[in-house]
């Protein structure tokens, strides 16, 4: 996995759950050395492991924190990728997210972005269908979550079906409206 979202979730943890938190995970998975470069690859168990550290450190489930840090990770992805920010809208950013996976680790090495596919009902309606062997559903309705703060929007996510019940891919139902 890119070390970006090492780097994101470090900062989440210590910003949203304190420098404690994050350093006491970090001993409890040996990784308390551990520098994390945004354009390295690590071991997908070293972000697992950390995840369920900080999760127990901080005695919340791994879905919730892995809900918070992708809604806290929009901000400083907007910042660091503006370019890719710019859209008219929630959803039309949401229909972008693979190009903009693909285009963003197509220069590094051993990247497996995600993958996303779409379906549009209506007009206040997307369909997101989710693949990943990581199975980072749930970051992924955090980060949708901080797009509609981002986007200043209401998004509503169902999730018709889920990796980690045995489903090939997560279809995630959302609808757009105005806050």
């Amino acid at each position: 996995m890119k070390g970006i979202i090492f780097k994101l979730f470090e900062e989440y943890t210590e910003n949203a759950l304190g420098r404690e938190v994050l350093t006491e995970a970090k001993r409890r998975c040996g990784l308390e050395k551990a520098i994390f470069l945004a354009t390295s690859s690590y071991p997908d168990e070293q972000l697992f492991s950390l995840v369920k550290a900080v999760a127990e450190v901080a005695q919340k489930s791994v879905d919730e924190v892995l809900y918070e840090c992708g809604k806290y990770a929009i901000k400083p992805l907007s910042e660091i990728y503006s370019p890719f920010f710019r859209a008219e809208s929630a959803k039309d950013f949401l229909k972008k997210m693979d190009r903009v996976h693909v285009s963003m680790t197509r220069s590094l090495p051993d990247a497996r972005p995600p993958r996303f596919t779409y379906r549009e009902p209506s007009e206040r309606e997307l369909v997101i269908v989710y693949r990943s062997p990581r199975r980072l559903c749930t970051f992924a309705k955090g980060l949708i979550a901080g797009v509609a703060e981002y986007f200043q929007e209401q998004i509503t996510v169902e999730e018709k079906h889920c990796m980690k019940q045995g489903h090939p891919a997560c279809e995630l139902h959302l609808t757009f409206g105005e806050t």
